[in-house]
């Protein structure tokens, strides 16, 4: 986590904070009944769990700024969690409900000004739009019409993303219009804090930046938003500053790592347990001729 602070009196905290994760309630989300499986935390879901965690650590920080300051929260990546419509309906209620959300009504209650921002975009949001306008059909519905459709005339925007459609409208430093996330999970689970995104050209890229429902429609926050992510990516040469100095927070050195293998090995030596290992893990941690 990075805390910048510009004006008369600069100041940066740098801050990482390890955790470790070993217990039942660590590694299972538990369903509420016996009826349904627990769901490992891995894969999707460890992604998904570590920005809820993210956005736990942010809404503190956020909680303890000082009111009447212009202040930004800024989080890499996007504000949605893709893919939990996949996973059981408790999975949903444990990371959104109980706990994403929840961070975001603190920001919102200290009217903060909070942004997500995603560089080098793959989305195709509004071009998605784009193909519905070219298709000759009044009603759509592409399960039956495409298989029949001869014409195609919307494949003229196949293989073109959103940021390409951008870098063509957007001059330096603007932002393009609102959107609204057309995401099955924001717009089930989300409520107030439905996402809203914009694109925004740097001296480098085409960035997404997603905001919540409360900094979309303040006219005050959202330009705070705009123009503090276009500061710190110039601060940044392209980039947010504050993330990249995150983003060194967070590196696991080899060091560290090793730091830590032996320290497990140790705690279970002292418990008389086997501490398993692959030959492959073995090799690389072992100096040999």
């Amino acid at each position: 986590s990075v805390i910048l602070r510009y004006g008369n009196s600069p100041d940066a905290c740098l801050e990482s904070s390890p955790s470790l994760y070993f217990g039942d309630e660590d590694l299972v989300i538990i369903p509420p009944t016996p009826k349904d499986r627990d769901q490992p935390v891995e894969g999707a879901l460890l992604g998904n769990k570590r920005a809820v965690d993210e956005c736990r650590v942010l809404s503190e920080l956020a909680a303890e700024q000082a009111d009447g300051i212009p202040t930004l929260a800024l989080l890499d990546g996007t504000l949605i969690l893709w893919g939990l419509e996949a996973f059981p309906q408790f999975v949903a209620e444990a990371l959104l409900d109980k706990a994403f959300l929840r961070y975001l009504d603190i920001m919102s209650s200290k009217h903060t000004a909070l942004a997500s921002y995603i560089s080098s975009p793959r989305s195709t949001d509004v071009l998605n739009v784009l193909r519905v306008a070219v298709c000759p059909h009044e009603v759509i519905d592409s399960d039956r019409h495409c298989r029949e459709c001869v014409s195609r005339e919307c494949e003229v925007l196949s293989g073109i993303r959103d940021r390409d459609l951008m870098s063509n409208l957007l001059g330096e430093r603007e932002r393009s219009a609102l959107f609204i996330s057309p995401s099955k999970v924001v717009e089930k689970h989300y409520g107030a804090h439905q996402i809203y995104f914009f694109y925004m050209r740097t001296d480098d890229e085409i960035a997404r930046v997603e905001v919540p429902r409360w900094v979309a429609l303040d006219k005050e926050l959202l330009g705070l938003s705009h123009s503090l992510v276009l500061d710190q990516c110039k601060r940044g040469h392209g980039y947010p500053v504050a993330l990249s100095e995150a983003h060194e927070q967070a590196v696991v050195t080899g060091a560290d790592r090793e730091n830590f293998w032996q320290f497990v090995e140790s705690i279970l030596a002292e418990e008389q347990m086997p501490a398993p290992t692959s030959a492959k893990s073995r090799s690389k941690r072992t100096r040999w001729v």
